[in-house]
């Protein structure tokens, strides 16, 4: 156990600037937020809101949906800060030239892979829950200051996401890791190319020669990044209706698949020359 935390405290000194680059763009965000609002009070004076007849406004679905956004938004920047981490986690002591002295470690590889996985998604996403409550609690504020009570929604809708952001960041972050394994040097560009030239084939392969329709990884993984804002047309994103679509099949089925990419790419860095 103590290796273990002495791994993850390395890897902290190591990328913890990558690592709170979602917490850096979030608290930019909120100081900009909080310049332009101060500005437009002394420009402006204050706010008039208005909304028409009853029923044309529906302040539960609207906060709900702004709560929503702001939580999938920050996830966003949680699973581009993972990706980028898992990258760096693999590769950096080889571009650093010290591989070879952490590999001479007494540490299994085993754990070592294991707490660069840690820290680069469970981590991740504590963080990403820390900041959403934070957001959310903010916006909630902001909103009763305005006479709109949005405590309770607002954390359920803030939180009623995560499930999807998880299942992006272990399906993305596996097919990094996998390429991060096998490629010591610009992996992620390399993964890039990959999906590109597939994709040229799929459409050559379906035009050309009449194919029927062929699986797109690319569309796929696209897709798969977007998830988290598709769940906001399930009726103002109820919490019930998102929780039903992240544990579909498809989506069990590609937590399945990511873990079999872990192990892949566990295997091809093993294997791989220091």
């Amino acid at each position: 156990m103590k290796q273990f935390k002495a791994l993850l405290i390395k890897e902290w000194h190591t990328h913890k600037f990558n690592f709170l680059i979602p917490s850096f763009v979030l608290g930019a965000f909120l100081v900009l937020a909080t310049l332009i609002s101060i500005y437009g009070r002394i420009r402006y004076g204050g706010s008039v809101l208005t909304f028409g007849t009853e029923g044309e406004f529906n302040a539960v679905m609207v906060l709900r949906n702004l709560h929503y956004v702001l939580a999938a938004i920050v996830g966003w920047f949680g699973i581009a800060t993972s990706l980028q981490l898992t990258d760096n986690l693999l590769n950096s002591d080889y571009q650093k030239k010290c591989e070879i002295m952490h590999h001479s470690q007494p540490v299994s590889l085993v754990k070592m892979l294991a707490a660069k996985f840690v820290f680069s998604v469970p981590m991740v996403l504590v963080q990403y829950l820390i900041l959403t409550v934070i957001s959310s609690l903010i916006l909630s504020a902001v909103s009763a200051y305005f006479g709109f009570n949005s405590w309770g929604i607002g954390l359920k809708a803030a939180l009623s996401p995560f499930f999807l952001i998880f299942i992006a960041t272990m399906v993305l972050s596996s097919l990094v890791s996998l390429f991060a394994s096998v490629f010591r040097k610009q992996s992620t560009l390399k993964l890039l190319l990959t999906l590109i030239l597939i994709e040229a084939l799929r459409l050559v392969l379906m035009r050309v020669w009449g194919a029927p329709e062929i699986f797109s990884p690319l569309s796929y993984y696209v897709k798969t990044f977007t998830m988290p804002f598709e769940a906001i047309s399930f009726q103002g994103a109820q919490a019930s209706l998102v929780l039903e679509n992240a544990f579909n099949q498809k989506n069990l089925i590609s937590l399945a698949v990511s873990v079999l990419m872990y192990m892949a790419g566990y295997f091809f860095y093993k294997r791989r020359e220091l």
